[in-house]
Parts: structure tokens; sequence; C-alpha cells
């Protein structure tokens, strides 16, 4: 007999769960304050759509077109960050982070018994807390610096430091100052999406860009015993056209977590 590795219960499992949602909640009711006071001083529109998600207004067109605007430009940007990650480990000599691309989505899916609802629900965390560190840095930033460009570009290099982590799968690769420079651009496309648009359009992209790194990781994981799920989550996440020139965008976890906005005209 080998030896006994000790296992987490299901009951200590939901108890530590629940405490982490309980202590995560609690720091962004706290760290929301500067980020509120920042970007409201700067630009207040930009966070309106975003403030909307909590009350009847979730269902108005401004929301369903940042969301619709956002899933379009996560899907250059996950393109983007797919050629950047195959130009570093084949052509400039970077390595690939098997932490951040291997090890970690093993541990956080195959361990799980809902690996669809996990797939959901992470990326919606890193979404909402990584698009909260951008609007604050170039709001911050846009304060202290009178200049607009050079305070753009501080804020980008303040945000590429920081981001990278055994947690975000963007830009892959190893060693930390090769990541550093692909995040630069990822992080220009987000910086350039808030001065543009809003804050929701961003959160929409950086969930579109997580999600779907993390559901072709779970594609190719269980396509031995099938990946009806995770195809199921592909086909149904994407601007889908109905009648009459209307869009709807339907995110669907597997297991029957559903969100949808209907009634987009396009004109």
């Amino acid at each position: 007999m080998g030896p006994l590795v000790p296992t987490t219960g299901r009951s200590t499992a939901l108890i530590v769960t629940g405490l982490l949602a309980l202590a995560y909640g609690s720091l962004t009711f706290f760290a929301l304050i500067p980020i509120e006071r920042a970007v409201r001083r700067t630009a207040p529109a930009k966070l309106s759509t975003f403030s909307w998600l909590c009350d009847r207004r979730a269902a108005s067109e401004p929301c369903g077109l940042a969301i619709l605007r956002g899933t379009l430009i996560g899907l250059g940007l996950l393109g983007m960050d797919t050629f950047l990650v195959w130009l570093g480990t084949t052509r400039l000599g970077m390595s690939l982070d098997s932490f951040g691309v291997i090890y970690l989505p093993i541990r956080l899916f195959v361990n799980t018994t809902w690996p669809g609802v996990l797939a959901v629900c992470y990326p919606v965390v890193l979404a909402v807390s990584i698009a909260l560190v951008v609007a604050l840095v170039i709001s911050g930033s846009s304060r202290v610096v009178s200049r607009p460009r050079l305070a753009m570009f501080l804020a980008l290099i303040l945000v590429a430091a920081i981001l990278p982590g055994p947690t975000i799968v963007m830009a892959g690769v190893q060693p930390y100052f090769s990541k550093i420079i692909l995040l630069l651009i990822e992080v220009a496309i987000l910086a350039c999406t808030f001065t543009s648009f809003d804050l929701l359009t961003v959160t929409a992209a950086l969930f579109t860009l997580l999600f779907w790194s993390d559901n072709y990781q779970l594609l190719l994981m269980f396509r031995p015993t099938g990946a009806f799920e995770q195809w199921l989550a592909f086909w149904r996440l994407g601007p889908n056209r109905r009648r009459r020139g209307s869009y709807c965008i339907q995110i669907v976890a597997p297991g029957g977590l559903s969100a949808v906005r209907n009634g987009i005209s396009m004109k």
C-alpha cells in the first residue's frame, strides 16, 4: 500500500468556501470606495452601466450593448493573447508558464464536482477584480499626472507590473519580465477600452478572455471521457442573431445557470 494522502471533506470545503466568499465580499466592498471616488471624479459615466447590474436597469439597452461590445473585444483580446504566447515561446525564447497554464487548471477543475459552474464563476471573480484594478490605476494616474499620455503610460506600466500572479492566465509565459512585456500590449487594449467605453465593457472583455481560456483547457482535459458541457458552453457564449435584427448574448454555465440579454438593436 502506498502512503495515505489526506483529503478535505465536502463539509470542510463548503465551510472554507463560505468563509472565502465572505472575506472576498468584505474586501470588495471596502475596495470599491476609493475606486468609485477616483473614477467618478474623472469620468462618472463609466460606472453607470456597471452599477445598473444591481437593479432593474440591468436589462437596459446600454448594459446589453456594453456586454456585447465587451464580448467582441474579449474575443479579439483572446486572439492577441494566443498570438503573443505563441510568438514568445517559438520565436523569442520564452517558456510557457506551466503552473498557470497546466497545474492550476488541473487543481481547480479536475477535483471539483461541478467544473462547468466553476469555469464560469472563477472568470467572473477574476474579470471584476482586474477591471477594478485597471479603472483605479488609470483614474488615479490621470489625476496625479497632468499630461494625459504620460499618465496613461505610467498606468500601463503599473498595471502590467502588479497583474502577474499564479491565478492570472493572461500572457502565460516565463520569466516574469517577459510576462510584463506581453501584458503591456494586452493592458493597453484594456486601457483603450476603458477610456473609450466604460467599466462594464472592460469586465465583459476580461470575462470572455478568461472563460474561453479556462473552458478550452477543460475541453482538452475531458475530451477522452466526453466534453459535451464544454462544447455547449462554447456554442452558447457569443453573439447570436435573432429575428428583426436584434441580438442576444447568452452566457450559460453547464448545470443550468444562465443569464440572457435580449433586444439589442443593431442599427
